[in-house]
């Protein structure tokens, strides 16, 4: 990564390059949340233009700019490893499961768990040796990193439910960004997880709330745990909600819906 990309990456977050401490990581990992979106627009719309894999982060900040994009773990996670690295953080790719990307990162004798591509609440990395912090909790979301047989478990549990079961990983395994690839071309095949829905979500701490977008329902979650949910009717509705409320304007929202469309989803018909 080039010093002028970093610069501009930690500037899109309204920060400035610091040492790399874990106050700094800390910072990152909020800012990085609260900036860009979990969202699948851009991997329906980069898909179509056939990409075949996430794209590198020059790419990344200047799609940023361009169309706000964020992504989903492969992207966010991967261009955010980039970045650590740069700004002279110790750090590896880890393989949750058999699907997801996520971050461990070395800081002063300690390891650290990082995400900002799982839509979750880890505003701050979690440290792998502290069993008393190795939680993240809004709202009635709540994610836990708990051993297990296979090393560490990331478990995730929503209004009581279990959501997430199955991540389990191994802090020993470092794998490299290439080994991800065979992984993500599943991924943008037609009928998987993030090619038959339209999804964004982003976290406003700020106003003591998270937005959800899931096809056409539009999802308020409180800090207080109050949730207000919103049926959109039309796509001026969808880019309306994420022009407004979202400030994500620039999003090519209609262009997904287009797509999905063509893959044979409506994302205004309740399956």
């Amino acid at each position: 990564m080039k010093k002028e990309t970093a610069k501009d990456y930690v500037e899109a977050m309204n920060l400035c390059i610091k040492n790399p401490t874990i106050e700094f990581l800390n910072e990152l990992c909020k800012a990085h949340l609260h900036t860009f979106a979990f969202e699948n627009i851009s991997k329906l719309y980069l898909t179509k233009k056939g990409e075949q894999w996430v794209p590198s982060v020059e790419k990344f900040i200047n799609h940023y700019s361009t169309y706000q994009f964020g992504g989903t773990c492969y992207t966010l996670n991967s261009s955010f490893l980039e970045l650590l690295l740069e700004l002279g953080f110790d750090g590896y790719p880890i393989m949750l499961g058999q699907d997801h990307l996520a971050i461990i990162v070395k800081l002063n004798q300690r390891v650290y768990y990082v995400d900002v591509g799982s839509a979750a609440p880890i505003f701050e990395p979690i440290d792998l040796h502290t069993k008393e912090n190795a939680s993240r909790k809004f709202a009635n979301e709540e994610i836990k990193i708990i051993t297990s047989e296979k090393g560490y478990e990331y478990v995730r549990w929503v209004d009581g439910k279990l959501r997430q079961t199955e991540w389990t990983f191994d802090i020993k395994q470092s794998i490299g960004l290439e080994q991800f690839k065979p992984v993500y071309l599943k991924s943008i095949q037609p009928g998987r997880a993030f090619m038959k829905i339209l999804r964004c979500q982003l976290w406003q701490t700020d106003k003591q709330r998270s937005l959800s977008l899931l096809n056409n329902v539009f999802t308020i979650r409180y800090e207080d745990g109050h949730t207000t949910a919103f049926t959109l009717s039309t796509v001026g509705d969808i880019e309306k909600v994420l022009e407004q409320e979202f400030r994500l304007g620039k999003l090519p929202v209609r262009g997904a819906i287009e797509e999905l469309s063509r893959l044979g989803v409506d994302v205004f018909t309740k399956e």
